[in-house]
């Protein structure tokens, strides 16, 4: 009867590249993970806003149900959100098309050339793989092959404004929207705290 090896044998190149993934992975969940906590932590800080105006209309039973308290935050916070993002959403459309426009006339409908130029401002890493447990991981840490390189011409400079207005849109944008779900989701909560019944206490019956 054959015996099964119980320890497999890995050679330095094996032992460095499980060290490497095991720091990137471990690298990437601390890092998904605290990104997750701040914007929950923000979120949470953000919809506290119902409660300062919504408190007196509570106290002097301008809103006098859980339905009124979540219909009125509903319609204030979704007319907040489109005074905040009008602008953003305006101009993103406005430099889309303006972008479509430029590329059709000055670049003949080839988009592939404004992609590569913003491409370029990524440096190329090269990482070294080995073969293991049957498949090709990496082994070691990258090279640089290709540094960053800035295209200075009509061309680059239009793509790296559109590239900027784009950043810029989405993240006004969705600050503007996770604003506007906290809010609601605090109303949410907030509505059946305040008119809600609680037994945790007792009851003070009438005698």
């Amino acid at each position: 009867m054959s015996k099964i090896p119980l320890l497999v044998k890995l050679s330095e190149t094996e032992k460095r590249a499980l060290i490497i993934i095991f720091i990137i992975v471990t690298f990437a969940f601390v890092l998904v993970g605290l990104v997750v906590k701040g914007i929950r932590g923000w979120m949470e800080k953000k919809g506290r806003a119902v409660d300062s105006y919504m408190y007196d209309l509570v106290k002097y039973k301008i809103i006098t149900s859980p339905s009124d308290f979540k219909a009125y935050v509903a319609k204030r916070e979704t007319r907040h959100l489109y005074l905040n993002s009008r602008w953003a959403f305006r101009i993103l459309i406005v430099s889309v098309v303006a972008f479509i426009i430029f590329v059709n006339n000055y670049l003949n409908g080839d988009f592939q050339v404004c992609i590569d130029i913003i491409s370029k401002l990524v440096p190329e890493l090269t990482w070294p793989t080995t073969h293991m447990f049957g498949i090709e991981i990496i082994s070691d840490w990258p090279t640089v092959t290709r540094p960053i390189e800035a295209v200075l011409s009509v061309e680059g400079y239009v793509s790296y404004i559109m590239g900027l207005i784009l950043i810029y849109c989405v993240f006004k944008l969705t600050h503007d929207i996770l604003l506007y779900i906290s809010r609601i989701s605090r109303a949410n909560k907030a509505s059946i705290t305040a008119f809600g019944k609680n037994l945790d206490n007792g009851v003070d019956q009438i005698e």
